[in-house]
């Protein structure tokens, strides 16, 4: 199949990338298709064959190697590469290769890897007294007629049968949890069957536990409609850091009160561990200050990937599981630093168990509560998928270790017209996954270019950057440093800490919007006039619309803007998909978290919003001004 002149959906279709009639072709992920080119470097009655290779971003293959494809001229200047189905919805670049060998290759262009469809379990784990369970789908607006199955593996069970949904939207399915044991670890198959063409499925691993007696006081559960955690029922939008400064419960509660949620604390230092005594205290402190703490065993996981395991490491990792799993202040387990170097390719290379090995176990201690690591590649699928290198997931939560220096450098949206790692974290397979975002404060500290107070706003728009771009809203900032080190950092990282704050007041705010479920309906979005011009977006915008209770014609939405630029900045923004609401061409705004343009007050407090003269969209059109780096 291949997807010409479309608008198609990426993620959680809230995300949409017009595809101009100059784009480069849109292939189907699920079946591959054909991508015509220029023959770069050779005569198209020569061509053999064409190279597959990785653009910057998600690769196509979740090995992250390259493929060879058979080529066939098409005239006088173009050839066509066939291209299989891939892993991941990303960018490929395209080389073709004629009857001489030893002529270099010369990139021909590229080509997007598009998802016919999502899909995802709604939470992990389910609980033994959940009835149903659900399933997110979201469908191309290509596919017509489409159904969706849910069938118990391996059996083949049916737990729901040809259920219709809408194309170019994301619904929700329910389906009997009767026949999954209330303690279980399996797979079922997602069915999805179209109008045009043969069904395509997507395996999916569903947990079930019984419900958490009542010493757990944190029970923490994975949110896929979401896209975020759940703790005790109620969702969290995490904002933090990692954490080497608290030494104290003064640390912690003035981060509590500037808007931090949570934190994740190294443990170990220079080979020692702290005591378990301060660790309790540690605990204890961040319980007070309302900070969620992910508890660090990353060098004990990451001896198990090398060194596999023993008596006295697992009986080690056991005691600690044991002693801290019941604290309120748990979030769950940090189990990998640079996971991929260190954990996974230490495991290949070490010949130990797969990851997902030591997952289960610790499941086994403590099924409720998530998994949780730090990436240092773009292709964090790896770890929540079943793939080449793992059999089965092993981890619950990925971060994404997003040290980039700039805004500029990361607003890649992440398409064919502008590759890059940042927006394609919202294509599939990571489409509902609540991936965590974690900048590089210290990547700010030394700049001269900037002023202590631009360099404490751009950590806060560094982090709207990840949910305009990519549906991600929870930061964990690499990292918060003693502030007794040096004078001038101790200031710097203050006004950092609380922009980092301030993020996380106005997200949690706005998390309505943010957090809104699947609705079944085509959701509008909003294209900067300059959307087609390649490169990363200078003024990154998106919207997110909420459905008003018994008003389902009233259009209800946050937009948020960020400017890259060092320089104040006027972009008119266009709203697209809003038919269905006739309100929204001319819908009126207020400002959430400052004052609108031209306003010297100062900011209201983000807990909400003032009614002020802001910016308006009219006639779908919306123009805003933007302060630098703001």
């Amino acid at each position: 199949l291949i997807i010409q002149g479309l608008v198609f959906a990426r993620g959680t279709t809230r995300t949409v990338v017009a595809q101009h009639a100059t784009a480069p072709p849109a292939v189907s992920l699920e079946e591959g298709g054909f991508a015509v080119l220029p023959c770069v470097g050779i005569t198209p009655s020569s061509v053999e064959g064409c190279l597959l290779k990785p653009a910057v971003g998600l690769t196509f293959f979740v090995d992250g190697k390259d493929r060879n494809a058979s080529a066939s001229p098409v005239n006088a200047t173009h050839c066509s590469c066939s291209l299989p189905p891939a892993d991941a919805e990303s960018v490929v670049q395209v080389f073709f290769r004629g009857r001489n060998a030893s002529q270099p290759l010369q990139r021909a262009g590229v080509a997007q890897y598009v998802a016919l469809w999502t899909a995802s379990l709604s939470r992990r784990p389910y609980l033994s007294t959940d009835m149903h369970g659900e399933v997110v789908v979201s469908v191309h607006p290509s596919i017509q007629g489409a159904s969706v199955s849910v069938l118990l593996l391996p059996s083949g069970l049916p737990m729901q049968e040809q259920v219709s949904v809408p194309s170019g939207a994301a619904s929700t399915i329910t389906f009997s949890l009767a026949e999954v044991p209330s303690c279980a670890d399996m797979q079922v198959a997602v069915q999805l069957a179209r109008k045009e063409g043969s069904p395509l499925e997507r395996r999916l691993f569903l947990s079930r536990v019984l419900p958490p007696p009542p010493v757990v006081k944190s029970f923490v559960q994975m949110d896929y409609s979401r896209k975020t955690l759940l703790v005790n029922g109620q969702p969290l939008v995490g904002t933090g850091y990692y954490d080497t400064q608290s030494i104290g419960p003064t640390n912690l509660s003035r981060q509590g009160d500037a808007g931090i949620t949570w934190n994740m604390r190294y443990l170990t230092s220079n080979g020692d561990r702290f005591s378990d005594a301060y660790i309790q205290s540690y605990l204890d402190w961040s319980h007070a200050a309302g900070i969620y703490v992910m508890f660090d065993l990353h060098h004990e996981f990451q001896r198990l990937a090398k060194e596999g395991n023993s008596t006295e490491l697992w009986r080690n990792i056991t005691a600690q599981v044991q002693q801290f799993r019941d604290h309120p202040a748990l979030l769950g387990w940090y189990i990998c630093d640079d996971c991929m170097t260190q954990w996974l390719i230490a495991q290949i290379k070490a010949g130990t168990p797969t990851l997902d090995t030591w997952y289960r176990a610790l499941k086994r201690l403590d099924p409720y509560h998530p998994a949780i690591g730090a990436i240092e590649s773009v292709n964090v699928n790896v770890f929540t998928t079943a793939n080449v290198f793992i059999p089965a997931p092993s981890l619950d939560v990925v971060m994404v270790e997003n040290y980039v220096p700039n805004l500029p450098n990361n607003a890649r949206r992440g398409i064919a017209i502008d590759p890059g790692s940042d927006g394609t974290f919202s294509g599939w397979p990571l489409t509902w996954e609540p991936v965590v975002n974690c900048p590089g404060v210290w990547l700010n500290q030394d700049r001269k270019d900037l002023t202590t107070a631009q360099k404490a706003l751009h950590l806060y728009s560094l982090s709207w950057l990840s949910s305009i771009l990519a549906n991600l809203h929870s930061q964990l900032h690499f990292r918060l440093f003693p502030f007794d080190q040096r004078t001038e950092a101790s200031v710097l990282y203050e006004e950092i800490m609380l922009q980092v704050g301030r993020y996380g007041k106005v997200v949690r705010a706005a998390q309505g919007f943010l957090l809104a479920p699947p609705s079944g309906a085509v959701e509008p979005w909003i294209e900067a006039e300059d959307a087609a011009t390649p490169g990363p977006c200078r003024q990154c915008a998106a919207l997110w619309r909420r459905e008003v209770e018994g008003a389902p014609a009233s259009f209800c939405a946050l937009v948020a803007v960020v400017n890259t630029q060092n320089a104040t900045a006027t972009q008119t923004f266009r709203l697209r998909g809003a038919a269905a609401w006739p309100g929204a061409a001319t819908a009126s705004l207020t400002r959430l978290d400052g004052p609108c343009a031209g306003e010297t007050t100062s900011p209201p407090e983000a807990s909400g919003s003032r009614d002020r003269d802001c910016p308006k969209f009219l006639d779908g059109a919306l123009t805003v001004t933007v302060a630098a780096f703001d």
